[in-house]
């Protein structure tokens, strides 16, 4: 019956009869972020038609707040794993990231994304909050059931390849790597000389994470025999799970620093190599693209980049600006105060401050966080606390001349 109805509907404000042609009600979208902003740009025209903002948030109406870890908003700071649900703003380019990896798991063994992008184009906050947590989904790569991350900078140590070792053995990452006696520093050295053997190492500590889940899983299921009957069978073709490691090497331009020497850097190239060719790792990069040339001097290094191997980061779009402002303050249930005078509301007036500005994340993130600081009634972003601090580019000045002016002549 609800089927019937539904088809009545399409008919009769959809299509033309004679024809069997689409008339009206249907908005067309190539990419998943268009699909995402022409909903939200009419789905909000459509509410304003109906509700005054002012009104609104003089009511304090209540909101779902999803996030409630204090401000959603960054400042300077890059979003971090963990924020992946205040992260808005850059659906397409996650998309791309995941089907280039997911292209890779069907066409080769590698297992590498380099992502690059001017400085300040938020590269970091892309792959630590938004690609990283819906890589590691289930089902998103198809047949994985378990994943570990890691995430380093070459820079993070003195010598990059005990920065990785450091990576690998956190708490997140594979503590199994040390089961049998290995240490920092001898994983580090067996990464900088063999890779071939850390690959190994990493590979058993996947497996033995893996079988660690699956006698959990088993021990779960054996308790349920006496509410299911079929468990026993359950049991017997309940297999362990397969295990990857998401490795992100963040700010990679610093292995091209001059305080690297040049053979340790030829000596991690390898080592990128040997671990995002063994199958078990998706090894993903960001670097400042002025860097790329660079690659071009190391065949290992720009084989690896070459088609779905390379990801290049824009500077953000009109409707991925307002996304990154509204809906953070949405999740922790804030409001942006509107102009009574023209009704532009505070977090339009943001977004196109920041339009055409390549550089503007870093100062839009600051800025946010200030109006937080500043919010009225705990949930009300002001106009006036964005006029205080000067707009989008004068909130962090105004902070600069502030420390500045606080500090001794020496």
């Amino acid at each position: 019956r609800q089927w019937r109805e539904l088809k009545a509907f399409l008919e009769e404000w959809t299509r033309d009869g004679e024809e069997g042609t689409f008339k009206g009600a249907v908005n067309r979208y190539g990419r998943l972020d268009e699909f995402e902003d022409k909903l939200e740009v009419k789905l909000r025209k459509l509410i304003r038609a109906r509700l005054d903002q002012n009104a609104l948030a003089s009511q304090n109406p209540p909101v779902a707040v999803t996030w409630q870890e204090g401000s959603p908003f960054r400042g300077l700071e890059t979003f971090e794993f963990k924020h992946a649900p205040v992260f808005f703003g850059r659906t397409a380019a996650i998309a791309q990231a995941i089907e280039n990896l997911r292209r890779q798991t069907h066409e080769s063994e590698r297992r590498f994304l380099m992502v690059t992008g001017a400085s300040g184009s938020g590269k970091s906050s892309l792959v630590r909050a938004g690609v990283l947590p819906m890589l590691v989904e289930p089902g998103v790569i198809e047949g994985i059931g378990l994943w570990r991350r890691a995430a380093m900078r070459p820079g993070d140590q003195a010598d990059p390849f005990m920065a990785m070792a450091d990576a690998l053995l956190d708490s997140a990452s594979l503590p199994e790597i040390a089961s049998d006696g290995t240490s920092k520093g001898e994983l580090a050295k067996m990464l900088h000389e063999t890779p071939e053997q850390a690959l190994g190492l990493v590979r058993g500590a996947l497996a033995q994470a893996a079988a660690l889940v699956h006698a959990e899983d088993r021990r779960v299921l054996q308790g349920k025999i006496e509410e299911f009957e079929t468990t026993s069978k359950r049991l017997e073709i309940l297999v362990p799970p397969q295990a990857r490691l998401a490795l992100l090497i963040d700010q990679f331009e610093e292995i091209f620093s001059d305080k690297v020497d040049p053979s340790v850097r030829e000596h991690f190239f390898e080592l990128i190599d040997v671990l995002s060719d063994g199958g078990r790792l998706f090894v993903i990069a960001t670097m400042r693209s002025d860097f790329i040339p660079h690659c071009a001097n190391f065949p290992k290094l720009l084989e690896l980049t070459r088609g779905d191997g390379i990801l290049q980061l824009g500077p953000p779009s009109a409707a991925e600006l307002g996304q990154m402002i509204r809906q953070p303050a949405q999740a922790a249930g804030l409001l942006f105060e509107a102009d009574p005078k023209t009704g532009e509301t505070l977090d339009e007036t943001l977004r196109d401050a920041a339009i055409n500005q390549p550089t503007v994340l870093p100062l839009l993130g600051f800025c946010l966080q200030e109006l937080y600081d500043r919010r009225m009634n705990e949930r009300i972003l002001t106009l006036e606390a964005y006029r205080a601090l000067g707009g989008v580019e004068g909130a962090l000045a105004g902070r600069a001349e502030a420390v500045f002016g606080s500090l001794s002549v020496e």
